[in-house]
């Protein structure tokens, strides 16, 4: 199965339908009005997308797959999904453009990646890799910027290695009203 989804983009002219697979532990939730996860780009960074129709194939030959399913239900039932459609095109804006003025504050969100401890240290760690892990555990260095200031000089290199080597390790979080981890 496959989804067609509008990604939460800036540019306009961007904002057409992507194809991406759907896996099979998603079938279920991944339907027409749902916001859904999306790597995008050749980067493939995450981005929050819109299903707006589910089909069985797809013309692409190699297509990226869905990561995470954000509304069960979906928030967007058949009537809203035509109207924010029929606005898309009568207006200059974007499906997100719409979707905002639809949803109301307390429901939209943004994506971060956060930090989490991983692997226990096989190794003795240095000073700094433990100021690190000490400040992601404790809670107070959510993102690598803050777990690299919070352990001071050094704290850049010092992070970099804990996640190459699985010690930390990020994890795709809503931030918004009340934050849930993917």
């Amino acid at each position: 199965m496959v989804a067609q989804v509008a990604i939460d983009l800036k540019s306009y002219h961007l904002d057409r339908a992507y194809d991406y697979r759907i896996p099979e532990h998603l079938l279920e939730k991944a339907v027409r009005g749902a916001r859904v996860v999306v790597p995008f780009g050749r980067a493939g960074k995450r981005e929050q997308g819109l299903i707006l129709s589910v089909c069985e194939t797809s013309d692409h030959p190699r297509l990226k797959t869905l990561e995470a399913v954000l509304d069960s239900p979906p928030l967007l039932d058949e009537a809203m999904m035509d109207l924010l459609l029929f606005l898309k095109e009568r207006c200059f804006c974007t499906v997100f453009d719409i979707l905002r003025t639809m949803l109301p504050a307390g429901v939209r969100y943004s994506l971060e990646d956060r930090l989490v401890p991983g692997d226990p240290p096989a190794c003795p760690l240095t000073a700094v890799e433990q100021r690190v892990l000490k400040a992601v555990a404790g809670g107070e260095a959510a993102s690598l910027r803050k777990a690299a200031e919070a352990a001071g000089r050094g704290g850049s290199e010092a992070a970099a290695r804990l996640l190459a080597e699985g010690l930390l390790r990020p994890e795709l979080t809503r931030v918004g009203m009340a934050e849930q981890t993917l």
